[in-house]
């Protein structure tokens, strides 16, 4: 029985609920003809910005970026529409005040049978997901551009058989290239024994993602052996035994031999102490005797018990004639008994019964001690790192951090950088501790980024010890890929200093630093005489203020004058400009107005250990999202 009040009711109700779903989507919808538009909602008004003017009327030709981009779509769209089918595709875009974005279309005509009716189009807004996209599309090419170039070997297991691996791993084993893949791990042992022994060790560690080191003698498909260090770890702790493995090795030889030669040449110094022909002895920042060998007893008359603790010039000048000069016992003894090594050293030749000559060093003793505390340093767990914010004044934020070295010994205490950062240096202990600092900077800061959801850079000082290594980049390469730290977001600060020695060889470390994607930055600009010819040249992306300049701000013209001096430089060369040491709001606001909007130094923070760099870095990122938009 036909109701025709009932078939209304229904057409109504189902108007409606069209309308509301027209009013309400999170798409863009319209409605054309003849390519104009004739119906839109406010989603699509809201998308392409036409507020409160009318876009009933409006072309589609003002939608698209170009004539170009309309004719296409029309061209790709007509043969499917006249036929009644859907038409899709993805295009930029423009909004009304002239700002683009990623669109995907879907059209289709009212009604098949008669095409020319009209057609709507269902528009979304992509651009969001567009930079994701791009986003890991950039992580992936810095991956495969790190795993193609790195000087470590790389190689991905599953059930111990190769599945994938980087060329420098087949190189480091001595396979051809493509070879090494779908062979087992079983090769690379000098002793099959070693490998089953590798297995057990790592088996303990498969239900976890944990890390798995271990050092070992490896064996070249030549047959030719190699000491290496392999860490790995699997992907999936809940299937540990399908998921698969990846492993980062490197060849370790060289520091075997190293350590080798230093046992023999810690021998020799033994012999050396207790030599016939070679007095030694050790002082005191007073002057006074610690350690002495017995052929410096002898010759001296006293013994051990009578010379420790008396003052060195005394009984010297009572003994013989002195002669100061700078001896180096590694030269005396044609080998390298230890790097800096500090003591009390003479030689004594008899040219009669009472006639002694001398020739000795007396360095001083409190280096000595810190120098030789500082090699212990890092196996006793005495250094740590501080974390100063780096701010950005156009919002008022923390933009990321600086990781700088503290050291508290057991021995002698708290010592400030300035004591000990200098004879690291000198003594070359800098380069195996500059590589800590770098590992465990890149891990702190990724554990930030994650729990924070914020893209921190990390800015981490070089020394000048560490810039001429000439596996520098091998080093920063291995710890990116160890760590998972984006080399987009590390920042190398390099003195300017460092930059003006053997500068071919400068500029060819900086490019390598580049192609692994990690960015630069020149430290204490203005103090180091570099010359703007090479400056040019230099593959830099910041230049960072001296303190002392800033600390001038405000005191006098001149130091005003340098700093805005810089900044217009790096506005020339397109470079960015940090200043440090800002302790004060008028040096703040200066360099802001100057156009210097990256900053850092005491008035925002000093640098805070891990705790209390975490707890800045959360109130400030809740301070920002309370902030007014």
């Amino acid at each position: 029985m036909n109701d025709p009040a009932g078939s209304r009711h229904i057409a109504s109700q189902s108007l409606r609920e069209l309308e509301a779903i027209f009013d309400h989507a999170s798409l863009g919808i319209l409605f054309t003809k003849d390519r104009r538009i004739t119906r839109c909602n406010e989603k699509f008004c809201e998308m392409f910005g036409f507020g409160g003017k009318p876009a009933i009327g409006v072309e589609g030709r003002a939608l698209f970026v170009s004539d170009g981009d309309y004719a296409e779509v029309g061209r790709l769209a007509a043969p499917l529409l006249s036929a009644g089918q859907p038409f899709t595709h993805e295009i930029h875009m423009a909004r009304q005040d002239g700002r683009l974005f990623w669109a995907q279309l879907m059209a289709y005509v009212l009604d098949p049978a008669t095409p020319a009716e009209g057609t709507v189009w269902l528009i979304s807004d992509r651009s969001h997901e567009k930079r994701q996209d791009e986003a890991v599309r950039m992580a992936l090419l810095e991956s495969q551009a790190i795993l193609d170039n790195v000087v470590i070997g790389i190689v991905i297991l599953n059930d111990r058989i190769v599945q994938r691996c980087n060329p420098y791993a087949e190189q480091l084993f001595g396979f051809e290239p493509g070879a090494m893949v779908g062979t087992s791990t079983r090769l690379w042992y000098a002793n099959p024994d070693d490998f089953e022994a590798v297995g057990e060790d790592f088996y303990p560690t498969l239900t976890t993602t944990r890390a798995h080191t271990t050092e070992i003698i490896f064996r070249r498909q030549s047959g030719e052996m190699f000491w290496g260090r392999m860490s790995g770890r699997i992907f999936d702790g809940a299937n540990p035994l399908k998921g698969g493995s990846i492993w980062v090795i490197e060849d370790t030889s060289q520091r075997h031999a190293a350590e080798s030669a230093l046992r023999s040449a810690t021998a020799l110094t033994g012999a050396v102490f207790n030599s016939a022909n070679v007095s030694i002895i050790a002082t005191s920042t007073a002057g006074t005797i610690n350690l002495i060998n017995t052929t410096a007893q002898r010759w001296l008359g006293y013994t051990a018990e009578e010379l420790v603790g008396k003052a060195t010039p005394a009984i010297i000048h009572d003994e013989a004639e002195v002669v100061a000069r700078s001896l180096d016992l590694s030269r005396e003894m044609g080998m390298q008994i230890m790097p800096g090594f500090d003591v009390f050293v003479a030689k004594a030749r008899v040219h009669g019964s009472d006639e002694r000559e001398w020739t000795y060093i007396r360095k001083d003793g409190s280096r000595f001690q810190i120098e030789n505390a500082l090699r212990y340093a890092l196996s006793l767990n005495e250094l740590s790192l501080h974390y100063q914010p780096l701010m950005d004044m156009r919002a008022n934020t923390v933009f990321g951090v600086e990781a700088l070295l503290r050291w508290k010994s057991k021995t002698l205490g708290e010592l400030s950088p300035a004591q000990f950062i200098p004879i690291a240096e000198e003594s070359g202990l800098i380069v195996p501790i500059g590589t800590w600092v770098l590992r465990e900077a890149c891990i702190q800061v990724k554990q930030w980024r994650e729990s924070c959801g914020q893209d921190y850079m990390l800015a981490v000082n070089l020394s000048p010890q560490q810039f001429r290594q000439p596996d520098l980049a091998a080093v920063v390469a291995t710890i990116l890929a160890e760590t998972g730290f984006p080399a987009r977001a590390l920042e190398l600060e390099i003195t300017e200093s460092s930059l003006m020695h053997n500068v071919s060889d400068v500029i060819a470390t900086l490019h390598q630093l580049v192609e692994l994607g990690v960015r630069l930055a020149i430290d204490d600009f203005g103090t180091g005489y570099s010359s703007l010819a090479y400056l040019r040249h230099f593959p830099v992306h910041k230049l960072k203020i001296d303190q002392s300049f800033v600390r001038d701000i405000g005191q006098d013209d001149k130091g005003l004058g340098i700093v805005s001096t810089i900044i217009s430089l790096a506005a020339t060369l397109n470079l960015e400009v940090i200043a440090e040491g800002v302790e004060t709001q008028p040096q703040m606001q200066e360099l802001v107005q100057q156009g210097c909007h990256f900053l850092q130094g005491y008035f925002f923070s000093r640098p805070l250990p891990v705790p209390d760099a975490k707890l800045f870095l959360v109130q400030n990122l809740a301070g920002k999202k309370r902030a007014p938009e």
